[in-house]
């Protein structure tokens, strides 16, 4: 490899919107082990169509070569492909998934201390935070914030079945009516499954302390 091959060129200063196909540039301050600040230019992306707040739920399930990786129409396919739903059921739990990012917003629930989602939406949640690029794209113009995933947070049964409590108080305020068969929490296999674990990581200490 030549010195000239081998040597780190910087990103592109971002020189305005004048194409909109071109890359944009997002500013991320980095703090230093030493306590500094750098701020570093990361090249993403583009996101293409320009959607807005209602468009972005707009769904379109024409061939995918021909449709954009972004939007709700991406997710739904991702959906209908990962859990084998049919269209009818994958736009519902788009409706639950957007009443649900509605009430994060205004709740301001960024780091899932607050509401739960169901089953059906906690899926497709998964589905949308594995294209982790788009997802954070995708919350900022949803939410003004990116939206954070607690992996862990089913583990204390208690505190989940608050927040579920919450989260159907919310629904109710919020919309009036929602669909209670998409927004089931019982049986809620994965809270049920991860207090299961909880008890057997509970029992397993226990019997290494009597040890």
């Amino acid at each position: 490899m030549s010195a000239v091959n081998s040597e780190r060129k910087s990103p592109p200063e971002n020189v305005g919107d004048a194409e909109p196909s071109a890359k944009r540039v997002c500013n991320l301050s980095v703090v230093a082990v030493g306590g500094s600040i750098d701020t570093h230019n990361i090249v993403t992306t583009p996101r293409e169509g320009d959607f807005n707040e209602k468009t972005w739920w707009m769904v379109d399930l024409t061939p995918i070569g021909s449709s954009s990786p972004q939007g709700a129409s991406a997710l739904v396919k991702r959906c209908m492909r990962t859990h084998g739903w049919d269209e009818v059921k994958a736009r519902k739990v788009l409706d639950a998934y957007r009443q649900f990012m509605i009430l994060k917003k205004e709740l301001k629930d960024w780091d899932a201390n607050i509401l739960s989602p169901c089953y059906l939406v906690d899926q497709m949640w998964h589905c949308h935070i594995l294209d982790v690029v788009n997802y954070c794209h995708d919350m900022m113009l949803l939410c003004g914030h990116v939206v954070g995933h607690n992996p862990d947070g089913a583990l204390d049964y208690v505190a989940k079945q608050e927040r579920d409590d919450t989260t159907r108080a919310s629904l109710q305020d919020h919309f009036g009516s929602y669909d209670k068969e998409v927004w089931d929490y019982s049986p809620d296999a994965a809270s049920a499954n991860a207090n299961g674990i909880a008890i057997q990581l509970d029992n397993a200490a226990n019997e290494e302390r009597n040890w």
